[in-house]
């Protein structure tokens, strides 16, 4: 009976040992990893507490070409160091700007990611372009071009001179009709109707600043009946369709009245057809 109380009152002392031991060690673990937040902390105070100044930056991103909205800003302090070269602190100078690049949120805001001040937009083709469209240049001289009275913010239809076998097909020549000239008889084609113009030469239209494009006219633009070259407003495909007729064949452009957006169902004309066509429909008529 001692010896078992003996054992018992060793296995308790025992266990009691290992219970005290694993405590101090867990206590041990708590008051380093204390120490080691109170060294990071210690360590974030320092790099703050120098010299800090105030900056612009974005709480969302904003796409290039974009303005920055008022409510996409802030200002923010960091440390002198960590300031970029150009980095505004000027809530009122920035917003409303327009950015060069993508911009991120986070990002501090500089001068040379924005268009320069002067306009909401900047100037130059790029801005411009209504969104979704491109801008295509394409050959013109006084006669196709209106008389060189075309300006930009006008909206014309674009026609295409080429050869009646490059509309209709070889095999849509008749065998009575399957001579070379007849295959090659010059073919009038309206490829695209109700098209913006965006320039004349150099002449640009107004920047679109997410504006109707019908509003692009500018009262004070000069015709330029020199110009060489016209460029248009086209979606990416009517871009391909508008400059393969340019490499098809001599272009025409008829101007459209102001406001006037119709489009008319228009079948390629050769040069005879026209002419048949009115007189089947003047004698249809005194009939």
């Amino acid at each position: 009976m001692k010896v078992l109380r003996a054992l018992t009152s060793g296995g308790a002392l025992m266990l009691l040992a290992v219970i005290l031991g694993v405590g101090t060690a867990a206590a041990a673990f708590v008051w380093l990893d204390g120490q080691a937040d109170d060294d990071t902390g210690t360590a974030s105070a320092a790099a703050t507490s120098g010299p800090t100044r105030e900056v612009v930056v974005l709480l969302e991103d904003v796409p290039a070409g974009s303005p920055l909205p008022q409510a996409a800003l802030a200002l923010r302090r960091v440390a002198v160091s960590e300031v970029l070269i150009g980095a505004s602190s000027d809530l009122e100078r920035v917003a409303g700007r327009v950015a060069r690049y993508p911009l991120l949120a986070g990002e501090q805001v500089t001068e040379a990611r924005l268009v320069a001040p002067g306009g909401p937009t900047g100037n130059g083709l790029a801005y411009t372009v209504p969104e979704g469209m491109r801008a295509v240049s394409v050959p013109v001289n006084e006669v196709s071009g209106a008389g060189g009275l075309i300006v930009p913010g006008d909206r014309v239809d674009v026609m295409v001179v080429t050869e009646r076998q490059r509309v209709f097909g070889p095999e849509a020549v008749t065998a009575e009709q399957a001579d070379a000239d007849m295959q090659r008889q010059p073919t009038v084609v309206t490829v695209l109707q109700d098209v913006l113009v965006l320039a004349v030469g150099q002449e640009l239209a107004d920047a679109a600043e997410g504006r109707d494009p019908a509003t692009l006219r500018a009262d004070d633009v000069a015709p330029q009946p020199r110009a060489v070259s016209v460029t248009l407003a086209v979606t990416p495909g009517e871009s391909q369709v508008l400059f393969m007729a340019s490499q098809e064949g001599p272009l025409g452009f008829a101007v459209r009245a102001f406001g006037d957006g119709t489009r008319d169902a228009l079948a390629p004309v050769t040069l005879v057809e026209p002419a048949l066509g009115r007189s089947e429909q003047v004698r249809a008529e005194s009939n």
